[in-house]
């Protein structure tokens, strides 16, 4: 294809030649190796331990690249495997997100229409049914709305302020232009490579011959670009709170009860379809008791409305328990900007700062009832259970 989509198939092209997502065996899950060092053997034991690469299938799934030369000199085994952990976990708050959002395409499920003039005993019918079946649904609406608030704001947060935040400080120490400067708009410096108007054309300035110089790109030997690149990740991962087993695992068990969520309002939607055609077109099914069926559904849906709900408390004190722990902020706020190096002179690698999860936690504090168990939402009478 030509025109302005070209650079974009050319990259997607490169993508399908160079990815590969393969399944692999629950029992025997690969070892994290620590690289360069930068990643203790804790660290390390805790993210060879992620259960994210579960929820994308039935069983684990890896992502991994087949790197050309001379792209293996800088990025080890050690580093796809990281890569493979971020996204797996990263996709799998994606795909949940995108789960519950298409619940409001089933627009029979959450809407009827306005009886018309002169309606006869079946329309009457039919918006008794609809009535009641929104009231019953009225808490589960309520659950997913919420849970679509928290997971995007969450993904939000983890995407635009950490790792678009870190690549751009990890991509301005490579080519040496701040990222954040051009989109801004300012012109550039000037340089002391300026040629006056007093100065000879056409003879040499040993100023201006600096100045190209300074605007050059800086080179970085592979082995500094390894090592960088591996603290990339390492810093990436503790920002992106992977290195946390409390709040891993309190999001996994929150993701899995969503994803329950889904399934029983999907199976309670068929269900409702069964019965419309056996009440308004004679299809009955001798083999199925659907009135059964639905009340079995709706215990369900209750009990995974409660367990989403309390998910998404502890996941959100769990954050305000980080936000409090002193050793997890001084790690935060461990790595500074970028420095000089004394041997040689040239620019090292450090991540920048960004905003920590404070940013995150007031964006979920703009939900009101997120993280706090003494709010109206767990009162009794408001059509839900109390925890």
């Amino acid at each position: 294809m030509q025109g302005q989509h070209a650079d974009e198939d050319e990259q997607l092209e490169l993508a399908r030649d160079l990815l590969r997502l393969q399944l692999t065996k629950p029992s025997t899950p690969s070892p994290l190796s620590t690289g360069q060092g930068l990643v203790s053997s804790d660290v390390a034991k805790c993210l060879e331990t992620l259960p994210f690469q579960s929820l994308l299938f039935s069983v684990p799934a890896m992502l991994s690249v087949e790197l050309p030369s001379p792209l293996d000199m800088v990025i080890s085994p050690a580093d796809l495997q990281m890569y493979s952990c971020i996204n797996s976990y990263l996709l799998s708050l994606r795909r949940a997100h995108i789960r519950v959002t298409d619940l409001w395409k089933m627009t029979s499920l959450r809407r009827h229409h306005a009886a018309p003039t002169g309606a006869d005993e079946h329309a009457v019918t039919l918006r008794r049914r609809w009535s009641a079946r929104s009231a019953a649904l009225r808490s589960s609406w309520t659950t997913a709305s919420a849970a679509i608030f928290f997971l995007g704001e969450t993904e939000g947060y983890l995407q635009t302020e950490v790792v678009a935040g870190m690549w751009e400080t990890f991509s301005s120490w490579l080519t040496g232009h701040d990222a954040r400067h051009d989109r801004r708009g300012d012109g550039p410096a000037p340089t002391s490579g300026q040629v006056d108007e007093d100065d000879d054309l056409f003879l040499p300035d040993e100023a201006s011959n600096r100045g190209r110089m300074a605007d050059a790109p800086p080179t970085h030997d592979p082995q500094t670009l390894s090592t960088a690149h591996a603290r990339f990740l390492a810093t990436l991962a503790h920002r992106l709170l992977l290195t946390q087993p409390r709040f891993t695992e309190a999001l996994y068990a929150l993701l899995t009860h969503i994803d329950h969520l889904v399934l029983h309002m999907r199976r309670l939607h068929s269900i409702f379809i069964s019965m419309d055609l056996e009440a308004d077109a004679g299809v009955v099914d001798a083999f199925v008791d659907l009135e059964r069926d639905e009340g079995d559904v709706l215990a369900l849906l209750r009990g995974v409305e409660a367990k989403v709900r309390r998910g998404i408390e502890v996941v959100v004190d769990t954050l305000r328990a980080l936000e409090n722990d002193s050793k997890f902020l001084d790690e935060w706020e461990a790595e500074g900007g970028l420095t000089d190096d004394d041997s040689s002179g040239s620019r090292r690698y450090a991540p920048g700062k960004i905003g920590g999860i404070d940013r995150l936690l007031m964006k979920l504090d703009f939900g009101g009832w997120l993280g706090s168990r003494h709010d109206e939402w767990h009162r009794p009478g408001r059509g839900t259970e109390t925890l």
